[in-house]
């Protein structure tokens, strides 16, 4: 998995290879928090990226190299394709391969989007697992605890 990978895979996007905001939008959607998020979606029959839209938008949209907005440029419909590409290249090693488009939830709030694949997981293909860890942060003392045990 990697954004070297993606454009050898997606020819049609090496234009974009020394595009920043591309690369950045490709490392953001690589996250795992983010590939968690897109599979937990996924599971539930939704479009992955129905899971970080809403983000992705917020992140992105002032970007002067780089928009979604078709009302702008025509051209930015080829961007909206290329982060559904850059969805599909990093679910891959997760075993989720493309199944069908489907249209966005009707709470999902996006600007610009408003359908996406649908990924449905194949054991066959998976190389690599998200391992969700938890822990305990302490956000301080609670005051009053020796009062309760002491009455």
């Amino acid at each position: 998995m990697g954004i070297d990978r993606f454009f050898e895979g997606y020819p049609k996007y090496k234009g974009y290879e020394e595009n920043c905001t591309v690369k950045d939008i490709y490392n953001w959607l690589s996250l795992p928090q983010r590939i968690a998020q897109m599979v937990q979606t996924c599971e539930q029959g939704k479009p992955a990226l129905e899971a970080v839209v809403e983000e992705l938008e917020r992140a992105f949209d002032l970007r002067l190299d780089f928009s979604f907005d078709v009302g702008i440029d025509e051209k930015n419909q080829f961007h909206k394709q290329m982060v559904g590409a850059m969805i599909k290249e990093i679910l891959w090693d997760f075993g989720y391969i493309q199944t069908l488009n489907k249209r966005f939830s009707a709470r999902v709030n996006s600007k610009y989007f408003k359908s996406g694949m649908i990924y449905k997981f194949n054991p066959e293909y998976e190389t690599k697992r998200i391992i969700i860890q938890y822990d305990i942060d302490s956000i301080g003392e609670l005051l009053h605890f020796n009062r309760i045990i002491e009455n």
